[in-house]
């Protein structure tokens, strides 16, 4: 009696493919929407965000500039104990603006001074007080909107301030994204203590929570 053959199917023949493979592979990595939210409550716990705006209990929020972030942080530590290792603040001009208008001071003669010395108010204040690095998210001149995709972004764009960046380690600014492939410019034009740093890279916008990620197909 000859030996019996093992059914095979087209799935089965091809699975021996290193496309399918990694297909596969990336198939059962997938996580059930229970496990994603349990990552996410874990990686949560700790993370803390602040209203900078409108009122609380009948008081303006958010006009007090960097040094109302550093009572809000001290508030929070009071109540759970947990020191933040980062500090994100979006964005620099907004909580100028926000400062200077409640102080009644003219923006076009102190908006300048005030961003200038802002990454220096966040080391002082924020950084060196809790030992933490601190991320401020700002825009680039109104004029970076009208340039095309291809043009690379600096920091020395900065809106309504080109020094801002003088007192920052690291800074990075994204170009206009493409509406045909969601691709931009991302240049880290700042890097004080990295030397060899790769230049300008192009990266692309995806998914509903806008992650950025290399573009490697894109030359």
């Amino acid at each position: 009696m000859g030996e019996a053959v093992k059914p095979r199917n087209a799935f089965i023949e091809a699975e021996g493919s290193k496309e399918l493979k990694q297909s596969n592979q990336r198939l059962r990595d997938l996580r059930s929407e229970k496990q994603r939210f349990e990552e996410l409550a874990v990686r949560m716990a700790n993370w803390r965000s602040f209203k900078m705006h409108g009122v609380e209990n009948g008081v303006p929020v958010g006009t007090g500039g960097i040094k109302e972030i550093v009572s809000k942080i001290d508030s929070s530590i009071a109540r759970d104990g947990v020191i933040p290792s980062l500090v994100v603040i979006d964005y620099a001009k907004v909580c100028v603006v926000r400062k200077l208008q409640f102080a009644n001071k003219d923006l076009d003669k102190n908006m300048r001074y005030e961003l200038t010395s802002f990454a220096d108010q966040c080391t002082q204040l924020i950084g060196a007080k809790y030992g933490c690095a601190v991320f401020v998210m700002h825009q680039l001149k109104g004029q970076c909107n009208s340039k095309p995709p291809s043009y690379v972004p600096h920091h020395s764009e900065a809106g309504e301030c080109s020094a801002m960046g003088e007192q920052f380690d690291y800074c990075f600014a994204y170009g206009v994204r493409s509406q045909e492939n969601n691709c931009m410019w991302f240049n880290a034009s700042k890097t004080r203590d990295s030397e060899g740093l790769r230049g300008p890279m192009i990266v692309r916008m995806e998914g509903a929570f806008s992650r950025i990620v290399e573009a490697t197909d894109v030359i």
